[in-house]
């Protein structure tokens, strides 16, 4: 058992305590112990106050920032002032005096600010900083709230301001693992690298951080602390990533089911009209530009790139579309095979739409925010196939699409399932 950590819970656990005697002492000069409502209300107060500080992961976090730490007790402190409020309005028996609750949110907002400030060095949980990269402006972080313990650089052997390489890129997670790593930040100028280093250590349970500089590639909240910011690896919060997944779960056992009962109907229809296997299956992008096989009806002919190689469709005006195609694609009826990558996890039922590898690359080149889509899964449906907008228009489709990921809820998601199921059945 930690010892540290048992000591460290122990005194959070009386800091919760004397806060709350605290406030009564300065509102009433007066503590009343005997009193049974002052007991019940003393309890109900320290259940809400650890749990929000459990849950936020402020009670037995292993290392952080100064300003990460104070952002989790800020948000733990608020919710559980608004709980305690709300306990009080709904009950009145057991409503908590509001000087009390305001006093106590007070003086536990700055009485653990001050002991986990004080106390980092103690208990060794500053976080464990590694630098992916050479940047002189990640490296500022050095003297400014972080520890940082090395660099991994491919090209450079020398210390930079007396912080060692460690290794190479290859070495990543031996260094992560060998050295306690915590927080990367991520330092290299290029999406490929950024996904690179993500894929290859998102396992590691460590948070990851960016400059200024790659604002574009990655997706932040845009707040800069000691030259860095955070890199959103889960956009969407706890409630809505638990809510999403059982929604794509349900309607993708549905369409599953849609997809065995139809599947020897639209096996033969494919098949006469034209040569080729009734699916395709072709190479797509999900999270952090990782590649999944996407599976679809075949709408086109089967030499449909054969001298182009690969383009963006032009749609059921396409030229290489068959006759069956066509009608497919108005109903987007190709795209019921998707529901399978739905159930193994690579899709998601709302989502930007996944693109092929090889025109990725060429969007990035163009539109640098294309690879903050490669931030959450890919979708069936998308707010830009609602709205009409194809891949023949890029900048607007990313527009759509990065809207969506700051804004996605399991209200945004069902709206946008119901706009597509009403352009489905109109054949839009």
């Amino acid at each position: 058992m930690d010892v540290n950590k048992v000591i460290r819970v122990i005194t959070i656990i009386l800091i919760a305590f004397g806060t709350y005697l605290l406030s009564y002492l300065v509102r009433y000069q007066n503590i009343p112990y005997t009193d049974q409502l002052f007991q019940v209300l003393l309890f109900v107060n320290m259940a809400v106050y650890l749990s929000y500080l459990i849950y936020f992961d402020v009670l037995l976090v292993e290392r952080y920032s100064v300003v990460d730490i104070s952002h989790r007790i800020f948000k733990a402190v608020l919710l559980s002032l608004l709980t305690l409020s709300t306990i009080g309005f709904l009950d009145w028996t057991y409503r908590m005096p509001r000087y009390i609750v305001l006093l106590n949110a007070l003086f536990m907002l700055t009485g653990l600010i001050i002991f986990y400030y004080y106390t980092r060095e103690q208990f060794n949980l500053r976080e464990n900083t590694l630098v992916v990269g050479t940047s002189f402006t990640s490296l500022k972080a050095l003297r400014k709230g972080y520890r940082i313990i090395g660099i991994i650089d491919d090209k450079r052997t020398a210390p930079i301001f007396n912080v060692p390489v460690l290794g190479k890129l290859a070495d990543l997670r031996k260094v992560i693992k060998n050295y306690r790593i915590t927080s990367i930040i991520i330092a290299q100028k290029s999406h490929e690298g950024i996904f690179s280093i993500i894929n290859n250590s998102i396992d590691m349970n460590v948070k990851y951080k960016t400059i200024p500089d790659l604002y574009e590639y990655v997706v932040t909240n845009k707040d800069v602390s000691f030259g860095v910011m955070d890199i959103n690896i889960q956009p969407y919060n706890l409630f809505s990533r638990i809510s999403k997944r059982i929604m794509d779960l349900i309607i993708g056992l549905v369409g599953c089911i849609l997809f065995i009962i139809s599947f020897p109907l639209f096996y033969l229809i494919i098949k006469l009209d034209s040569k080729g296997p009734a699916l395709l299956i072709q190479q797509r992008l999900t999270t952090y530009n990782r590649v999944f096989h996407l599976i679809k009806y075949r709408t086109m002919r089967v030499d449909a790139e054969k001298k182009t190689g690969p383009v963006i469709s032009q749609g059921r005006k396409d030229p290489r579309v068959t006759k069956v195609g066509a009608v497919l694609r108005r109903y987007h009826l190709d795209e019921i095979p998707q529901f399978l990558n739905i159930m193994v996890g690579h899709m998601s039922v709302v989502g930007p739409r996944p693109e092929r590898p090889e025109l990725s690359r060429i969007m990035t080149k163009d539109i640098t925010e294309w690879t903050k889509r490669l931030f959450v899964k890919p979708g069936l449906t998308g707010l830009a196939q609602v709205k009409n907008i194809t891949g023949l228009q890029p900048k607007e489709k990313v527009k759509q699409d990065l809207y969506y990921i700051k804004n996605q809820s399991v209200i945004l998601d069902i709206k946008i399932i119901l706009r597509t199921l009403l352009l489905v059945m109109s054949g839009k």
